[in-house]
This record gives structure tokens, C-alpha cells and sequence, in this order.
């Protein structure tokens, strides 16, 4: 595991000031000479705002020289707030181009000078030195008006603030390092309990920080020997833990996926609060810088260097270049190998003196202009661990929230399977912890989606729009109401014939069939009968071939709500420019990785069982040649440790399965493709029945497809493989099945009991090349009885041919 300095392609220009980060819009704000703005990090656009002061208006033709102390930008998108004084804040509203000067209550009071306002909501939050106060701002026809909502009289010298947990904490400036919280919403100031950070030091307010580690709210405080963490509750807060540094000195602390980072001079050393043992942490080696794909420094195909934000093929405005196109391969080559000359030179001077370390995980360096991203890379991340505490590496990882932590845990478990480094039971624990953040994160977004029905629900009065927006809730919960088929006459024929593939009819497959073509007994022997078939996992595709859909299968994702941040176009209003709107929506974030039986088959299962196909086919090379029954397509194991490899994978899915359907999570379709292949390669043909027969293998095309596929190794899988066609309604995929096994009789009686329409012509086509006058008699009048012949150009020829053959057997008669 290591810690990356990750380039942001933001850099800052000489003539910009950076002010601060909002880390809850995901913006940097900005200061110019003549204006303010942001810089989303996300889509790395550039806002900005200039003010004249001939004409008190915000526009991007003039300039001032009016200093900007700093500035806000309210998360609906509609106001901006900045300070050009020590007592007044000036709000912009950005649809219209309306503002106010809002002057702080005690102006009047000798001394007062404005320390910060944060936005919340639609209100504005003052902090000055002697009072907080809380104005709610309304937007009254063509004014702006502010409305003082709450105001609190207290000395501060300090205070840090935090825009995702709305907590503020101010100092005093008293010997005894006092801290009185405070907890604001949009109408209302929550005085918190004071509490005192314990340190033998006057305390130092940019050691001091807010953040939440693993569900709380934590005030944590470091100096050069410890790190102190207070968890903040509206009844006490209270120190939970202290951290005795392994370095003492000066250092700076970051927070990244949950974790503590601790920067000294040339180290960076990780902490956990979970997984402290004598205050070791889990890593300190130095950090490694790592550039973005979308850096300045990153060259393109064609040797050229992308501007910030900028596709490779266009040219920042703000930069002012285009793209080279090299003429020739040797021009390219060359300019390819300056390009790394470039990279390299550019590369950061690690931990440098003109670092500043923004909260919670960003650096920006005030000599070159460059803004930096400090994140994990869980790769190796099992040797950073202590022998003893190895079994802990993947709940480590399952509370981690990145993507690099969940690629890390995905390659530890195909380590521990490929390797077989723990008990089956183990496993089994492993995967029902997976499984358990899967259910609950599910849980979370059905219920988030229900929420949203209910409130479309309540506000539309058109009964037509509420039951299709119901419609759509059922089908994304996924709606486990039973389908049945359409209900079957008492007419129905008995599926007669046999076919001599068919399964014998003592087994238990036969006997509780649904479909049974070898068996005297009725379809459906009741019209109250109804088939039972899980949820549809994807859309039946058309049936013109048996196999083409077998390497088809649904994809199951987990949907991760996370805070959003989305920048519209602006539009001209009055001869002003309308700033794009900054959005930020409040949503459940996942606080663990969330894992389902897609990414274990593509990282875990899949790669384990391809790799040991292609030990068999080396092997098999090897071995000398022998010649197997024509009749026996499958490749058995060469080798024995082979084959138990393939049947230790087998107990290993299964295991999955079992933990899936205990938690009731969805099962990829291609978890159980795999299975059945795992049993097919291994001639276990018994264990592959009962897992049909008690329905472990969920119904699916591709499964069905699948045992069609192997019906002439093992018989009994053309029995399965059309029982499960007919519990998914595709009677189509049976009809082109029996008529490939030459059983046209049965296929005309299947499709009389289940009133199925297709085309009479490759029927007659069969009938009438068996040289059965008696069966081609009996298809020529199933289909002239329900008119199905008449007017179909390619059955001319058979109408044809059935007067000729019988025609004259009638007139003898």
C-alpha cells in the first residue's frame, strides 16, 4: 500500500489567488485581480466573476481594484457571497444579476471584524470575532433581502469549520485550549458541550481538524508527539482515542477513505482506528508521485500535451495552444522522447517547503501553481500487514470505498482460492460479509427509490403517469411476483413420441417435469396448474438459433449513490453573462465497497478457471496421444491435481451460492454458466442434476442453451433443457428443438396445447421428407384446420403434393 500524489490538472496562474477548497461542492475557489470564481475539480471548467465599480454591476468586461478577501458559493447553485471588508458581504444572485451588502449586526461594536461566512442551504452564516450570526436569504421580487434568523454572542479568535457535518468549532484564545461546538442547519444555531483538548501546549487552531472516520464525527487534534480524536454527540463529546506518533516532529495530518495520513519531512505513515496494535500503523513509506491521465504533463498519441480539462484534440482558451500533428513517424518519435524529457522535468519536488496541505486530501503548491490529490493505492496491500493479524486484510479492505481497495480485494480472495490458503468455512464467512454490505446497500437504494415514487406519487394527480411511474419501481426492486402461463384446455393432447435421448422415466427429473417428450402423461393435467419462473434477468432475444445467446448474460452492478456535482451552461440575461449553476445534491454515499457475483466472476472465478483449462491443454500436448470414444466430446482431467483444483473451485462457488441466496442477493447468469461447465468438465453429470433438480442453478436462456448444448453427451440435459424453456415461456426455442430432433408430431401437439403460431413451411418441409404419409397427412391438416396455410406462398408446393398423395387414396375409398 502506498500513498500517490495524484495530479488534478488544476494549476493556478500567477495573477489567481487560491482561497480555499469547498470540499462538499467539490469546487476550488479562486481570487483575481479584478474578480472571483471556481474550479470544479470534477469537470475542471472555470467560473469566474468581475466587478466594476463604476457601475456596481458583475460582468467579465471591466475590472476593479477592489481586494477579495474570500468567497462562497451557496450549493443551489443561485448565490455567491464576498468579502471586500472586514464587516461587509456582498450576495450575488446569479440568475438575475440582483445583490446585497449584508453588514454584520454589531458593526457598531469597536473591533469587529468578519472571520468567515459559509453558506447552508439558502442561508448565510457570518462568523466574526465577537458573535455568530445566521441570516436566511429571500429572494422578494426584483431585491434580495436578508433575514436575520439566529445571532450568538461569543469571543472567538479561531475557529474551523466544516460544510458536510455543519459543525463549527471556535476557540477562545484561553490557557485551558477550550472548544465550544456548535451545530447549524439553514434556521437554527445548536450549541454543542465544551469540551478541552489535552495538550501540553497552547493550542495551535491549523492542527486542529473535523472529519468523519467510519459513521462519526471526530474532532481531532495533533501536535508532534500524538494524535488526540474527540467524537463530537449532541449529549458530550468525549476523547475516544490518542495516537502516539512513531516519528515525533513536525508533520501534517490528512484524511483519505477513513484513514490517517501523517506527513513528516520525507515519510508518509497511515494509521487506522480499527486496526491499531500498540499504535503500529499499517504503512510509512515516502509518497510516490503519480500523474494523471488528464495532467498537463501527459502526452497524447500524437505527442502532444492536452491543455487542463481539455480533450487532446482541442485547445484551452486560456492557454492559447493548439495541438501538434507530427508529419512523420521518426518527428513523432522524437517528440514523443521530449515529451518524457518534459514529464520528468515537470514531476513535483516531493514534501517541498512550499506545500500546503488542504483539508481533507489535496496539496497545493504555491511556487508552481500545481493543486494535487493524495489518495491510496491498496496494491500488495497483505504486505504491509503483521503476520498475526493477516485474517484481517479483507475486512481492512471492506471498509475502504475506493476503487483501488476493491481491485486489491478482488486479487487477495483469487490468491487465497487459487492457492487455497484457507478452509472452506472461512470462506464462507468471507463471502457472507460481502454479501451483507451488498444486501444493506441494495436495501439503501430501494428504499431511496421508493422514497422518490412516493413524493412523484403524492404530487401527480394523473392516476395514468403515478401507475407507470409504479410500473418502473416494480421492475428496478425487482418484482418477484410469480408469472404463469396461460392457462391450457382441457383439449390439450399428451405429448406422445419417444426420443432416444430422452432421461429414464424412475428419476426424479422425470418424474417431476414439466415437459416431459418421454413420458404418455399430459402437459398441463390441470387448467389451474401455473408455472413458477424467477424474475426476468434480461430480455428474451429471438430464437432463430439455439447457442448464439450463450455467452450472453446480464450484468449485475451495484448502484453507489454519491454526492453529485453538476455545472450547467450559462446563458446571457441583460447583457451579463449568467454563471453556470453549481449543484451539489445530498445522497447516501456507501461507506464500504461494495462487491456482488458479477466482479467476483471477472476477477475471481473466471481468470482461476481459465487459467486451469489452460494447464489441461498443456498437459494433454504432452501427454502421448490416445484415442478417445467417438461418442465422449467432453475433455476429462489429464492430471489429478488438475481435477481437484477444478473441484475445489466447484465447492468454492458453491459456497457463494449458498451465502448469495441466504442474504438474497442477486446471482449473475454467469456464475452458474460457469458452475455447469465446472461439472461438465469433470463428468460430475449426478451433482449437475441435483443442482437443476432442487433449483440451485436459477432458471435462464443461457443456462437452458447451455444443457441443450451437452444433450448428445448427456442425454438427460435435452429433458432440462426444454422443461426450463417452457418454465421461461419460449415455446418457440421447443418447437425448432423438436422439430431438429425429427419429432414433428410432438411439435405440432405442443404447439396445439400451447396455442404457439409459426411458420407451417419448415414443418411440412420435415413431414413430407420423413416419406410418412400418415404423419405429412396429419401436419397438412393441422395447419388448413386452423388456417394457417392458406395465402403462404412456400406451402403451394405442399398443398400440391397432399392432393396428389391422398386424393386419389379417397376417390379408391
Amino acid at each position: 500500500m502506498s500513498v500517490e500524489l495524484i495530479s488534478t490538472s488544476l494549476r493556478i496562474e500567477r495573477n489567481e489567488t487560491f482561497l480555499s477548497l469547498d470540499d462538499y461542492l467539490n469546487i476550488v475557489i479562486l481570487s483575481g485581480q479584478n474578480g472571483f470564481g471556481y474550479v470544479s475539480l470534477s469537470t475542471k471548467e472555470r467560473v469566474f466573476y468581475w466587478y466594476d465599480l463604476s457601475t456596481t454591476i458583475y460582468t467579465s468586461q471591466f475590472s476593479s481594484d477592489k481586494t477579495i478577501k474570500d468567497a462562497k458559493f451557496s450549493s443551489n447553485g443561485i448565490y455567491t457571497a464576498a468579502q471586500f471588508n472586514d464587516t461587509d458581504i456582498e450576495i450575488l444572485n446569479t440568475k438575475d444579476g440582483k445583490r446585497i451588502i449584508q453588514t454584520t449586526k454589531f458593526k457598531s461594536t469597536k473591533g469587529t471584524v468578519i472571520l468567515g461566512f459559509y453558506f447552508i442551504s439558502t442561508s448565510l452564516l457570518i462568523i466574526t470575532n465577537t458573535s455568530l450570526e445566521l441570516y436566511q436569504i429571500i429572494a422578494n421580487g426584483d431585491n434580495i433581502q436578508c433575514k436575520l434568523v439566529k445571532d450568538t454572542k461569543i469571543k472567538i479568535q479561531s475557529f474551523i469549520y466544516s460544510s458536510k457535518s455543519g459543525i463549527l468549532l471556535s476557540y477562545g484564545g484561553d490557557k485551558n485550549n477550550s472548544i465550544q461546538p456548535y451545530k447549524f442547519t439553514s434556521n437554527y444555531i445548536e450549541k454543542l458541550p465544551k469540551f478541552a483538548i489535552e495538550s501540553s501546549t497552547l493550542l495551535d487552531i491549523n492542527n486542529l481538524y473535523i472529519t468523519l472516520l467510519y459513521g462519526k464525527t471526530y474532532c481531532i487534534y495533533g501536535d508532534n508527539t500524538q494524535i488526540s480524536f474527540y467524537e463530537i454527540n449532541p449529549e458530550t463529546v468525549y476523547r475516544t482515542q490518542v495516537i502516539q506518533l512513531i516519528l515525533p516532529g513536525k508533520n501534517n495530518i490528512q484524511f483519505v477513505d477513513n484513514l490517517i495520513i501523517v506527513h513528516y519531512n520525507e515519510l508518509s505513515v497511515v494509521y487506522d482506528l480499527k486496526m491499531l496494535k500498540e499504535d503500529f500503523p499499517i504503512s510509512a513509506i515516502p509518497m510516490v508521485y503519480k500523474p494523471s491521465p488528464s495532467s498537463p504533463s501527459t502526452t497524447t498519441s500524437d505527442g502532444s500535451s492536452p491543455s487542463n480539462g481539455s480533450s487532446p484534440n482541442t485547445s484551452s482558451p486560456r492557454s492559447g495552444a493548439t495541438p501538434r500533428i507530427t508529419a512523420s513517424s521518426s518527428s513523432l518519435l522524437l517528440q514523443q522522447r521530449e515529451n518524457a524529457q518534459q514529464q520528468q522535468q515537470q514531476q513535483p519536488s516531493l514534501y517541498a517547503r512550499t506545500w500546503r496541505y488542504v483539508h481533507p486530501n489535496y496539496i497545493f503548491d504555491s511556487a508552481t501553481g500545481q493543486f494535487f490529490e493524495v489518495r491510496l493505492n491498496y496494491e500488495k496491500i497483505a504486505h504491509f500487514f503483521q503476520v498475526d493479524i493477516a485474517d484481517k486484510i479483507i475486512p481492512f479492505l471492506q471498509q475502504r470505498s475506493t476503487q483501488s481497495a476493491k481491485q486489491a480485494l478482488l486479487a487477495h480472495i483469487k490468491t487465497m482460492v487459487e492457492f487455497k490458503k484457507d478452509t472452506l468455512e472461512s470462506f464462507g464467512k468471507i463471502f457472507d460479509s460481502l454479501n451483507h454490505d451488498l444486501r444493506i446497500m441494495t436495501g439503501k437504494n430501494n428504499t431511496l427509490m421508493l422514497q422518490k415514487h412516493l413524493t412523484a406519487k403524492k404530487m401527480d394527480s394523473n392516476t395514468g403517469a403515478t401507475s407507470t411511474m409504479g410500473s418502473r419501481l416494480n421492475h428496478s426492486l425487482g418484482n418477484t411476483t410469480p408469472r404463469t402461463s396461460g392457462q391450457n384446455n382441457d383439449e390439450d393432447e399428451d405429448l406422445m413420441g419417444d426420443v432416444q435421448t430422452r432421461q429414464e422415466t424412475n428419476t426424479p427429473a422425470a418424474r417431476g417435469s414439466d415437459l416431459n417428450i418421454g413420458s404418455t402423461r399430459r402437459l398441463n393435467q390441470s387448467a389451474n396448474n401455473t408455472i413458477t419462473t424467477p424474475p426476468p434477468t434480461q430480455q428474451q432475444q429471438p430464437s432463430t438459433g439455439f447457442l448464439q445467446q450463450l455467452n450472453r448474460s446480464p450484468t449485475l452492478t451495484s448502484q453507489s449513490i454519491r454526492s453529485t456535482f453538476t455545472v450547467s451552461e450559462g446563458e446571457e440575461i441583460g447583457g451579463m453573462q449568467k454563471p453556470p449553476m453549481v449543484m451539489a445534491s445530498l445522497s447516501r454515499a456507501p461507506t464500504n465497497i461494495i462487491v456482488n457475483s458479477e466482479d467476483l466472476f471477472e476477477h475471481v472465478f473466471n481468470p482461476i478457471y481459465e487459467k486451469i483449462e489452460e494447464e489441461l491443454k498443456v498437459n494433454h500436448i504432452h501427454q502421448p496421444h490416445q484415442p478417445q470414444p467417438q461418442q465422449t466430446l467432453i475433455l476429462k482431467s489429464p492430471t489429478k491435481s488438475s481435477e481437484i483444483d477444478s473441484r475445489y473451485l466447484i465447492s468454492i462457488i458453491t459456497e457463494y451460492l449458498r451465502s448469495l441466496n441466504f442474504s438474497h442477493c442477486g446471482i449473475s447468469d454467469k456464475i452458474f454458466t460457469l458452475l455447469l461447465s465446472l461439472f461438465i468438465n469433470n463428468n460430475m453429470f449426478s451433482q449437475l442434476h441435483q443442482f437443476l433438480q432442487y433449483h440451485v442453478v436459477e432458471d435462464s436462456p443461457n443456462i437452458a442453451y447451455k444443457l441443450l448444448s451437452i444433450s448428445e453427451t448427456y442425454p438427460p440435459a435435452l429433458q432440462l433443457s426444454l422443461d426450463m424453456f417452457k418454465r421461461l415461456q419460449m415455446p418457440n426455442v421447443i418447437i425448432h428443438t423438436l422439430l431438429e430432433k425429427k419429432q414433428v408430431l410432438l411439435a405440432i401437439r405442443f404447439m396445439r396445447s400451447t396455442k404457439t403460431k409459426c411458420d407451417p413451411e419448415p414443418i411440412l418441409r420435415i413431414a413430407n421428407e420423413s416419406s410418412d404419409n400418415n404423419l405429412f397427412f396429419v401436419v397438412y391438416k393441422y395447419f388448413e384446420d386452423n388456417n394457417l396455410i392458406q395465402g403462404v406462398a412456400n406451402c403451394e408446393k405442399y398443398t400440391t403434393i397432399y392432393k396428389k398423395k391422398f386424393n386419389e387414396t379417397l376417390s379408391l375409398d
